[in-house]
């Protein structure tokens, strides 16, 4: 540790990390409240540039340490191509934790090195709204589980009924809650959040293909059982959410 106050504790840990590892290191370190952004993509290009590497004479190695939350996908995977076009091997560090886009943007490593207690998150995608005042966002896993929650409270509705005799095809139960989350969310929102998520799976494959896995006999393979961990959440159909529109008129 440093003995002065002044100095940035990421900047002291930083270079420790570099003396030990001896190769270079690109930090990208978001504190609480903080997202990747489009804006970081200049800044990133900006960092290797300002270091002399281009595309034609690239970095044989680089170390690339992720702290973040999450953030915006699109920006995640375009930074991740950002830094592999300047670099010919990467090695991505996580100290702590690299969530949800930061996931995404660590599929472009080699290799990745995780602390003793850091981790990674589903690629399922969480929206952060500019103009929120908090650093919270909507996760597309919790409309997901929403929507189960309102299936399973079908399925109790209709249990209970059978047990009364009554008749349980009038239960509309399910697609009421359905209908009011839409309300509450936003159908536009929500398109987009489905939007976004199937576009944060290909990219993931397009990382996974193009570097971790490229040299790998069984690297498709490798590649699916990987998505398929951290894709958790399960895709919809598109009749699912034509129900939920015309219950609102939409």
């Amino acid at each position: 540790m440093s003995s002065s106050p002044l100095v940035n504790p990421v900047d002291a840990t930083s270079h420790r990390v570099v003396a030990a590892r001896k190769r270079p290191l690109l930090v990208m370190y978001y504190p609480l409240g903080a997202h990747i952004t489009e804006l970081d993509i200049s800044d990133t290009y900006n960092e290797l540039r300002k270091s002399g590497y281009t595309k034609e004479t690239p970095l044989p190695e680089l170390d690339l340490l992720i702290h973040t939350s999450g953030g915006d996908p699109v920006a995640a995977y375009r930074i991740a191509q950002v830094v592999r076009s300047m670099t010919k091997h990467l090695t991505v560090l996580v100290p702590m934790n690299s969530y949800s886009a930061g996931t995404l943007l660590s599929f472009a490593g080699n290799s990745i090195r995780l602390g003793d207690y850091a981790g990674l998150s589903p690629i399922d995608i969480t929206i952060f709204e500019s103009q929120s005042r908090t650093s919270e966002g909507v996760q597309l896993a919790a409309i997901d589980s929403f929507m189960d929650f309102a299936r399973g409270a079908r399925t109790k509705m209709e249990e209970a009924l059978e047990a009364m005799d009554r008749t349980a095809s009038s239960s509309t139960v399910d697609s009421d809650l359905l209908v009011q989350m839409v309300k509450e969310v936003g159908a536009l929102r929500v398109g987009k959040y489905y939007r976004e998520r199937s576009l944060t799976g290909h990219y993931a494959q397009i990382l996974l293909d193009a570097y971790m896995f490229a040299s790998l006999p069984d690297g498709k393979d490798r590649r699916n059982g990987v998505i398929q961990h951290f894709y958790s959440v399960r895709q919809r159909t598109s009749s699912t959410w034509i129900t939920i529109f015309a219950d609102l008129g939409i």
